[in-house]
């Protein structure tokens, strides 16, 4: 990285490993932190362990691409300045800048200084841990291989879902000299970055193979306990399979053919070593302060929530089984209105009017939508509205951000498999996966033995099948989906508000997105400047660099 940030990466670490009870009696040792705070292999331990917080904080803080990634991936509508919600959301999209001062640098460097920074903090552990002098009293081999698998495991995942979200980053290496006077380590492009980051989780799988009985301790996660070896490993394939599937930009990357940048066979064999060691979600405790999802748990239900979060109107109609969805698509777009969505999914509201649906209030996590109280109405792009609004993760909201969060969830690695399995042409076996959401908890009809299984027929439910979509080629009626379809109809409801960039990453790959929407972000100007580079604008309706138009015809 450029020589600012090699000086933030490693004082602002080893600040939070030094603490002192008097401060009369601090000496000034700027220099020697370093060397001193990582004296003991216990302190380089801790270090390693915390390297996943600081990746965590980086992610899921209200200063984070969160907000603005949810507008460009259609998964949240808000016409909110804040975090740069409002400028994403728009439509016609514009391009995502990097210019001095622009209006989303604050977020646009945020995730990439403190995903870098994570993954520095992993790597100067590790390369302590690497000393030959570098022991636990007593010498424990098993135990240092737990810190190796871990550091190695912190890297991947903050440079792997760097490569998600950038055009580039920097691949930060244990050996490299985090001094001032070196020179700054070059930009490596997304797609190298994304194999780098899964070759590091390949060394974490390495090394835990060697770890003996030695779990992940509950601070490390904040985990309700420990993970058991086994359990580790499967995190860390869950993590190689989303990283490997979602850092495509196109259909052609995250296709089969020549372009592609998955390997969907490895894809669907991590995603099952991850639900083999979690059939119910990987799940971490939230304690509202050091561990605390800001935006899902918090700031989308603040003031007017309407203003914050609702559900594109876009996106709510593919889940009616009404013909309200095509009468509102043969509206003029802009002077469509909001209307009740009539359901047969389960994690919807259910009722025939609006006023039945406020009153469907379940009291668990398998109802994901709430039509919102009539009076919290805030009206913006017409293609945005509408009277819903995300509920999975409220009653955390209610309990002040304490509670359990499933940043991993089961059903997202279920639906990476299907889709590993259709674009192999086993859609018979892409079927059975789909059905574990789309029956289990949806209560929808289901896909196995129907005639969608031959991937071309509509999903079973007559004219009140779900999922629907705009029909082309003019898109003002909707039409059933396919088994196609259904698949990603699915993983967006079982990954909203759970996977940071979810919908946005997997959007680009199944070209899905709003004509004009950004494939990436761009390097932060701060970086750009202390580089001497000039900036780049990304995406743009009608510019080369923002999606073409997509699937649904927005």
């Amino acid at each position: 990285m450029h020589k600012l940030n090699r000086i933030l990466l490693t004082g602002l670490v080893v600040a939070g490993l030094t603490a002192c009870s008097d401060r009369l009696d601090v000496t000034n040792q700027q220099s020697a932190d370093a060397a001193r705070a990582l004296a003991r292999a216990t302190d380089v331990e801790a270090l390693i362990g915390g390297a996943f917080n600081t990746h965590f904080q980086a992610i899921w803080s209200t200063s984070s691409l969160e907000p603005a990634m949810e507008c460009l991936g259609m998964e949240n509508y808000s016409n909110l300045a804040n975090f740069g919600m409002a400028t994403r959301c728009a439509t016609p999209r514009g391009p995502i800048p990097n210019g001095l001062n622009n209006p989303s640098a604050t977020e646009t460097y945020f995730d990439y200084l403190r995903l870098h920074r994570a993954a520095r903090q992993a790597a100067l552990g590790l390369y302590s841990v690497n000393q030959t002098s570098f022991t636990f009293l007593p010498a424990d081999t098993a135990r240092t291989n737990r810190a190796k698998a871990f550091a190695n495991f912190a890297i991947g995942v903050a440079l792997g879902q760097l490569a998600m979200a950038y055009d580039s980053g920097v691949a930060v290496d244990e050996d490299d000299d985090p001094s001032e006077s070196s020179p700054p380590l070059p930009f490596v492009g997304y797609d190298s970055l994304a194999r780098y980051a899964v070759a590091r989780l390949d060394s974490a799988l390495k090394y835990s193979a060697n770890q003996g009985t030695n779990t992940i301790p509950t601070g490390w996660l904040v985990t309700p306990s420990a993970l058991t070896v086994a359990q580790f490993r499967g995190l860390i394939r869950g993590y190689a399979a989303r990283i490997s599937s979602g850092v495509a930009r196109t259909p052609a990357e995250r296709g089969t053919g020549a372009g592609s940048l998955v390997n969907w066979t490895r894809v669907q064999a991590d995603a099952d070593s991850f639900i083999a060691a979690f059939p119910t979600d990987f799940t971490e405790v939230m304690d509202g302060n050091n561990w605390f999802v800001a935006w899902a748990h918090s700031q989308m239900y603040a003031s007017n929530s309407a203003n914050w979060h609702q559900i594109w109107g876009l996106v709510a109609g593919m889940s009616d089984s009404s013909q309200g969805y095509s009468a509102w698509l043969a509206t003029a777009p802009d002077v469509r209105a909001p209307y009740t969505v009539l359901s047969p999914d389960l994690r919807w509201p259910q009722g025939a009017t609006r006023a039945t649906q406020q009153a469907d209030a379940r009291a668990n996590n398998l109802q994901y939508i709430e039509n919102r109280a009539s009076g919290n109405d805030w009206f913006g792009d017409p293609s945005g509205n509408s009277q819903y609004r995300h509920r999975r993760w409220f009653l955390v909201r209610t309990a002040g951000g304490i509670g359990n969060y499933t940043p991993m969830v089961t059903a997202e690695m279920n639906l990476l498999a299907a889709e590993a399995f259709y674009r192999q042409g086993n859609f018979a076996q892409a079927a059975v996966r789909i059905d574990r959401s789309r029956v289990t908890r949806a209560g929808l009809p289901a896909v196995v033995g129907s005639a969608s299984v031959d991937g071309v027929s509509p999903v079973p439910g007559g004219t009140g099948c779900v999922p629907k979509i705009p029909a082309a080629p003019n898109y003002t009626s909707a039409v059933c989906g396919t088994l196609w379809e259904a698949l990603k109809y699915e993983k967006r409801m079982e990954t909203a508000f759970t996977v940071w960039g979810a919908w946005w990453f997997d959007g680009r790959g199944w070209g899905d997105l709003a004509a004009g929407t950004a494939l990436s972000y761009p390097v932060p100007y701060q970086e750009m400047f202390v580089r001497e580079r000039v900036g780049y604008p990304l995406g743009g309706f009608g510019l080369p660099t923002g999606a073409p138009a997509g699937t649904y015809g927005w």
